[in-house]
């Protein structure tokens, strides 16, 4: 069980939703997660709003 911390940040965001564009930075490992984890507690969402760099030819 976690503590936490990804809910918390997610929240945070939200709050200050209306100053978006957001970027988050995390390991390459937890791309995927964040992806599901802002889907999971922001469903309104559109997945076409969020971008995935993979790598320096994306951005």
């Amino acid at each position: 069980m976690g503590l936490g911390k990804t809910i918390q940040a997610i929240s945070v965001a939200y709050v200050f939703k209306q100053e978006w564009p957001l970027l988050i930075v995390v390991p390459s490992s937890l791309k995927y997660p964040w992806i599901e984890e802002l889907e999971k507690w922001i469903p309104e969402l559109d997945p076409r709003d969020i971008n995935l760099v993979e790598s320096k030819t994306d951005t």
